[in-house]
């Protein structure tokens, strides 16, 4: 026969169990909600990463052949590879479009960059949002409803190029000093990473992590290319990867790095853009579209 102490000790547990579920119940009431990728962005502490690369040296950049001098001095850091002086001589090519690309605004050079080859298909997801996104924030440049992949991502390079902030309600323009936004490099601060790899290399993000960083943001690619690594890792058995590390200023004096990842493709016998990933800066995120 049970004790009146043996029955307290199974009667505590079910006589406070309501209470307990009651609590957890209360806690939930004030879990935060869901941050949106800018409002995260803005949580960030960036004394230490912002110092490190406010603290760089930078020059103008000038296009023609000043750029052309300056992305020469980038160095190459390869492993496991000798990359032939075709392959260096397009991996400088590609990464002036890209310089140039934004600053200059010039839709021309992001295509020569992002798109040298146009075998493959667009992101019809991002194409779809990107389109949506134009008809509602650039009210003076209304698209059709059958606006074509190019001509969406035209607008929406344009765009980008040409804002970085939005009224409250996020439907008008309101600031385009940032169009053609980069304004200065730092040479001895921008990189070549190549190897010859087996398999399909992390996510670009694990190589931002391991420099000074206060988050980041992984870009959705828009394009994607017929010859993808994977198929060329089936073909070949390996494939040549380069991650460009850049660290530019903007016309706002806010220095900011860039990282994009390229592959090496045999066939067309060019870098084909792969990966693009931007630190958060200054408490805000630097969008580029990829």
């Amino acid at each position: 026969m049970k004790s009146n102490s043996d029955r307290k000790k199974w009667l505590l547990p079910i006589l406070s169990a309501p209470l307990i579920f009651a609590f957890i119940g209360l806690l939930s009431l004030f879990k935060p909600r869901q941050l949106s990728w800018q409002e995260q962005g803005r949580q960030f502490s960036s004394t230490n990463a912002f110092g490190i690369w406010a603290a760089a040296t930078y020059s103008p950049i000038v296009p023609g052949e000043p750029l052309k001098k300056q992305v020469e001095q980038f160095e190459v850091i390869a492993t496991n590879i000798n990359l032939s002086e075709p392959q260096i001589t397009k991996l400088r090519e590609s990464t002036y479009n890209l310089i140039m690309t934004f600053n200059t605004g010039d839709y021309d050079y992001y295509k020569k960059f992002r798109r040298p080859v146009s075998n493959g298909r667009w992101n019809e997801d991002l194409y779809n949002f990107r389109k949506s996104t134009l008809q509602k924030l650039w009210r003076a440049n209304p698209l059709s409803r059958t606006a074509d992949h190019e001509t969406v991502d035209r607008y929406f390079y344009e765009l980008m190029g040409k804002t970085t902030r939005y009224d409250p309600d996020g439907f008008n323009i309101i600031d385009s000093e940032d169009a053609g936004f980069l304004t200065a490099l730092s040479p001895e601060n921008c990189k070549f990473f190549v190897n010859t790899r087996s398999n399909l290399p992390p996510s670009l993000d694990l190589l931002v992590t391991s420099f000074e960083n206060d988050g980041y943001l992984l870009s959705t690619p828009s394009f994607t290319f017929e010859l993808m690594p994977d198929t060329l890792l089936k073909r070949h058995g390996s494939v040549t990867f380069a991650v460009t590390k850049l660290l530019v200023k903007s016309k706002r004096d806010r220095p900011m790095p860039l990282f994009y990842r390229h592959y090496w493709c045999d066939e067309y016998q060019e870098w084909l853009p792969f990966q693009h990933c931007v630190p958060f800066t200054n408490r805000r995120t630097n969008y580029t579209t990829f």
